[in-house]
This record gives C-alpha cells, structure tokens and sequence, in this order.
C-alpha cells in the first residue's frame, strides 16, 4: 500500500516537473519538499542509491521552484524520476501477477 501510494506521488510529480513552465510556483514547492522528505526518510533508514536521487531531485525542484532553471540538470531529474516511476508500477504489476498464480488454485472462486 505504502508502494503504491509513493508510486502515485511520483508519477504526481512527474507531471508536476513536465508542466514546470505554465504550473504555479507553489506545486513545484510542495513537490520538492515531497522528495525532500522522501529522500531524507529513506537515506537516514536504509542508504541506498535511489533515496540520495530522490533527494538531489528535491534540492532542483525547490531550486526550479525560484524560478532557476538548469535545462541539463531539468532533463536528468525527469528522467531519473520518469525511470522510478514507471520501474515503481511494473513492480507493483508483477506482485500482483505473482499474488494471481499463487493463490487462483486455494481461491478459485476469488479469481472467476
């Protein structure tokens, strides 16, 4: 559940990052204190890879949000969370694949 809702956060600021041009400067805002947050809570629990780009991300969006654009840098942070995304729900497909092929034949009913 925890997955799939940073998954949906994600893709949100995806789209956020995407419309940085015509947005409000507030959405930019909130969606780099999100990866902030998100980042710092992962780094400071587990260190890996992922959770320092998250945080990086963070530090360009509330850069952007100034009104600071660095187009090389722009294109890096949305591919980078474009990937994690996309990465995010593909997981998300095989765990429910997998959660089909194990129980259809204990729950024939559930899976008519």
């Amino acid at each position: 559940m925890l997955f799939a809702t940073l998954g949906k956060l994600d893709l949100l600021t995806v789209l956020i990052l995407m419309g940085a041009a015509i947005l409000p400067k507030k959405l930019l805002l909130f969606a780099a204190i999100y990866l902030l947050i998100k980042g710092g809570l992962f780094i400071w629990l587990s260190r890996d890879f992922a959770s320092y780009g998250d945080f990086i991300s963070g530090i360009y969006l509330l850069i952007l949000s100034f009104g600071i654009q660095i187009p090389f840098v722009h294109q890096v942070v949305l591919f980078w969370l474009l990937q994690k995304t996309i990465m995010t729900f593909i997981a998300i497909g095989l765990k429910l694949l997998l959660f089909y092929y194990e129980y259809r034949e204990s729950f024939p009913a559930l899976f008519r």
